[in-house]
C-alpha cells in the first residue's frame, strides 16, 4: 500500500489503482502453467533429482523477494566436473535478482576469515544486490560468513577509520564449485542443487 512502511524504512508513491487484483486462490491449471512458465528458464539444466530443482524454485522466489527478507539462505551449485553449466546457472538467478550480472568473486584462501571478512564487509557497503562466490576449491567455511547469513545486520570497523558501521545485509549470495564442501556452520546455511551432466563433450553444448 502506498505511504511509509516504518519496518523497512522505504516510503511508495503511486497510483494503487495501477496495482488492484483480487486476491483469490490459483486453480491447480494456473499453477501449472505459471510453473512451466518458470521452469522453461532451466530446461537446458541437467539436474541430479527432483529436489535440486526445488532448490532453483527456492532461489528464483528469493531472489525476487529479496529486498524485505530478513535472512535467506546460501544457494551453492555444484557438479562433478568442470563445465556442467555451474555458473550459468548461478548467473541467471543474479540476473532474476538484479536484472544484471553478479560480482563474481573467488571466495580467498581457506582458514584466513579475517581476508573474507573484510572483502563481504565492503561488498555489503556497495550495496550488491547478488553476490557469486565461483569456483570454490576444496572445504570451505568461514564464521563471519556465516553469521552475517543468519542475521539482517552486519556490523565491521571501516578500513582506516576508528569507527564501526551497521548495514542491512539484502544480498542473495550464491556459490559454485566441484562437488562442493562445507564445514562448521556453512552446512546448515546453504541449500545445495547439484547437476549431473548427461554429456560427454561439455564444451559443445549450447543453453
Amino acid at each position: 500500500k502506498q505511504g511509509y512502511d516504518c519496518k523497512m524504512k522505504l516510503i511508495a508513491e503511486f497510483d494503487h489503482q495501477h496495482f488492484d487484483f483480487t486476491d483469490r486462490q490459483l486453480t491447480d491449471e494456473e499453477v501449472m502453467m505459471h510453473l512451466e512458465r518458470i521452469s522453461a528458464l532451466f530446461s537446458g539444466f541437467s539436474f541430479e533429482s527432483k529436489s535440486d530443482f526445488t532448490v532453483i524454485m527456492a532461489a528464483v522466489f528469493s531472489a525476487v523477494v529479496r529486498q524485505v527478507l530478513p535472512t535467506c539462505p546460501v544457494f551453492g551449485f555444484d557438479a562433478p566436473m568442470q563445465g556442467s553449466g555451474k555458473t550459468l546457472l548461478a548467473e541467471t538467478i543474479a540476473m532474476i535478482a538484479s536484472g544484471q550480472p553478479p560480482s563474481a568473486l573467488a571466495p580467498g584462501r581457506g582458514g584466513f576469515d579475517e581476508e573474507f571478512r573484510k572483502r563481504l564487509f565492503a561488498l555489503l557497503l556497495k550495496g550488491e544486490k547478488a553476490c557469486l562466490f565461483d569456483n570454490i576449491v576444496g572445504e570451505f567455511d568461514s564464521p563471519s560468513f556465516a553469521a552475517a547469513i543468519t542475521s539482517e545486520y552486519f556490523e565491521d570497523r571501516v578500513l582506516q577509520h576508528s569507527k564501526t558501521v551497521k548495514i542491512r545485509v539484502k544480498t542473495i549470495f550464491l556459490m559454485t564449485g566441484n562437488n562442493l564442501q562445507f564445514s562448521g556452520d556453512m552446512v546448515r546455511r546453504v541449500l545445495r542443487c547439484r547437476l549431473t551432466p548427461k554429456h560427454t563433450d561439455l564444451a559443445k553444448r549450447h543453453f
